[in-house]
């Protein structure tokens, strides 16, 4: 198994599962993503999703990776994305959540409360 993999999916679930209402996720560390904060977090990822569709695959799809940079964005920093294997990772993300129907679960709870504004600030 790729550590690297399995550390940032493992990030990815945490980061996911403290968007759900009664979630109370944990970050890697106090200082990882502490930027902006969860409310922010929040509010960024609504934009994001805004007219997201869960029964349409095309619109899931097509949000996935800003979904997933905005969250690894937050829990390790905003210069992330200069890293040389950052597409690396967050390819190998997104093909975990497609072929894991586990993930695949999550990811959509977490785009439905998000789009359903069931989430406070």
């Amino acid at each position: 198994m790729d550590p690297i993999r399995s550390d940032a999916s493992r990030a990815l679930i945490e980061a996911l599962a403290s968007l759900r209402p009664e979630g109370r996720g944990r970050r890697r560390s106090p200082e990882a993503g502490a930027r902006h904060g969860p409310a922010s977090l929040r509010a960024q990822l609504r934009e994001i999703v805004a007219n997201v569709s869960l029964s349409d695959e095309p619109s899931v799809a097509a949000v996935r990776l800003p979904v997933l940079h905005c969250i690894l964005g937050e829990q390790y920093g905003g210069d992330l994305g200069a890293g040389p294997l950052y597409a690396d990772v967050l390819a190998s993300i997104d093909r975990d959540i497609r072929e894991r129907p586990e993930l695949d679960a999550v990811f959509r709870q977490a785009i439905a409360s998000l789009v359903s504004g069931r989430l406070s600030k």
